[in-house]
């Protein structure tokens, strides 16, 4: 059974010794197949489907809440969210992420007793924890009413936040179980469920109770998202209910450990982005901090939905095979090669049509925030570049490193926002984001290089760099040359790269030559089936 578990797991990967006949060999002499390049794309899609559901479920519960409470219930909402992110992120001490890892190498090892072990460890130091942050929660209720609000008429409502906490913890080391053992597509359903009955269930509380059924909707929320994801990782992965056994102490550790880097990238990654906020604020005034707020929201969407689709089922496909440093590597190229062509076009079209989109998904009022929308893409195509190859450290177990290479990252981010901010205002914060991903990508790729064996296939170098060239020439038409004419090289760009970009996916997919012949073959039988 171990050696069947380490098989499939090459079978998905597309690393096997014997290759399909339609694999093709890259400038580096590895060869790819078909079946691995459409792995990705075919689990990318699973998972962007069920965001951009989640997406628009949480679309539809602001609106509705816009419109039963106003704004100063959208805004007592905003907070109380904010309080439940930063509690589960922190008070979960990365043990979902961590688990991830750990479950997903002991999977492609074929070690299933260790799968068995490490689950019921990530389920118990979940509740352990949630339990933790209930506590705290409790305890530190009346200082955070105070402090949010400026009295504490709200400490019993933020008291009951720590359950909706508690909950958060649970879901996501359920979430890791399945995400581990890449049971996509019921991570996917229980992502769709989750928000469809937290959405629906919401909005009926907050319809029934007005602004005091806010804090009972957010524990709704939080507990169909835990409730989704037990019951499919109970359901598909009924081995996991396996105790504890024996070696648990250094399991223990080791999540703990992994997962208390996770845990400090993430604060680090909330304290850059409210530092280089208070800077834009300090300068600017609120409405540029809004401004900015704004053009980093949708700066983001499409390349977060992008990254989180492959990053879903990249990560433990990495883990399971990153002993094999030629099939790490191969992986890692094909990732960035998908990740590119599928992004490069979104992200030129976006900087070209960046008034228009701030227009659409905003207002006119927003229009100012177009530039500054330009610079964070430019730093979203080069975190498409640098992504894959950061999960080589995560998949190695280098928490050191890991946390060396944010802590260099957001750094540079803030320095240049206070250095930018003060001296050409709001545009300064989307350059800094830029800034920090123009150091960010090579430092990766250096580290990845030396210390893992990562190297990058000419043809992605290639690719990476056109893409680079693009977007830099973009952004100096916008800012020296008249709107409309920027505006027509930008339009010429993005399609001339969707052109290009859907050429060479087909390409990666040899067998999709004969979908067409396949398609008229099947016509043919039924048109006969029909004369009979």
């Amino acid at each position: 059974m171990a050696d069947a578990s380490v098989a499939d797991m090459r079978r998905g990967s597309g690393h096997l010794a014997e290759l399909p006949p339609n694999a093709v060999s890259d400038d580096m002499g590895v060869r790819h197949s078909d079946e691995s390049y459409r792995e990705i794309v075919r689990s990318s899609a699973v998972v962007a489907g069920a965001s951009i559901v989640t997406i628009a479920a949480g679309m539809v519960r602001v609106k509705a809440f816009a419109l039963l409470l106003g704004p100063a219930g959208v805004g007592v909402f905003g907070i109380y969210s904010a309080f439940i992110d930063v509690a589960a992120s922190a008070c979960g001490l990365g043990i979902a992420s961590s688990g991830v890892r750990q479950i997903a190498d002991a999977d492609g090892a074929g070690d299933l007793r260790r799968v068995a072990r490490t689950a019921s460890l990530v389920r118990r130091l979940s509740l352990a924890l949630g339990i933790l942050a209930v506590v705290g929660f409790i305890i530190g209720a009346g200082p955070l009413a105070r402090f949010s609000f400026g009295d504490a008429a709200q400490e019993s409502a933020v008291a009951l936040l720590g359950v909706a906490v508690l909950f958060r913890i649970l879901g996501a080391g359920e979430g890791s179980l399945l995400q581990g053992q890449r049971q996509i597509g019921a991570l996917a359903k229980a992502t769709i469920a989750a928000a469809l009955v937290g959405t629906v269930a919401s909005i009926a509380l907050v319809l029934t109770l007005g602004i005091r059924g806010v804090v009972p909707a957010l524990l709704v929320i939080a507990a169909a998202g835990a409730g989704a994801n037990f019951a499919y990782s109970r359901k598909l992965t009924p081995h996991l209910r396996s105790s504890v056994a024996m070696g648990a102490r250094g399991d223990v550790v080791d999540l703990v450990t992994l997962g208390f880097a996770f845990m400090v990238s993430g604060i680090l990654a909330l304290g850059a982005a409210y530092l280089v906020r208070i800077i834009v604020l300090r300068h600017g005034g609120i409405e540029a901090a809004g401004l900015y707020q704004a053009a980093w929201t949708l700066g983001g969407l499409y390349v977060g939905i992008l990254l989180q689709a492959m990053g879903t089922d990249f990560y433990p496909r990495l883990t399971a095979i990153h002993r094999d440093g030629a099939a790490a590597s191969a992986l890692i190229n094909e990732q960035m090669r998908i990740s590119m062509l599928l992004g490069g076009p979104g992200i030129a079209a976006t900087i070209t049509f960046a008034p228009l989109a701030m227009t659409l998904f905003y207002s006119s009022e927003f229009v100012a925030a177009a530039e500054a929308l330009r610079w964070i893409c430019a730093g979203m195509a080069m975190r498409i570049v640098s992504w894959p190859m950061g999960f080589i450290l995560l998949a190695r177990g280098m928490r050191r490193t890991f946390m060396l290479v944010d802590v260099v990252a957001f750094s540079v981010q803030v320095a240049l926002a206070q250095l930018l901010v003060p001296m050409i205002g709001l545009v300064g914060a989307g350059m800094a984001f830029f800034g920090m991903y123009l150091v960010h990508a090579p430092f990766v790729y250096a580290i990845a290089r030396r210390a893992c064996g990562v190297t990058l296939s000419v043809l992605n170098l290639i690719l990476a760099g056109g893409y680079l060239v693009i977007v830099l020439v973009l952004l100096l038409a916008f800012t020296w040359l008249h709107p409309l004419v920027a505006m027509a090289m930008g339009s010429v760009a993005a399609a001339v790269s969707g052109v290009l970009a859907t050429r060479d996916l087909l390409r990666l997919f040899p067998s999709a030559a004969r979908w067409p012949a396949r398609l008229r073959s099947r016509a043919r039988l039924r048109r006969v089936r029909r004369m009979d």
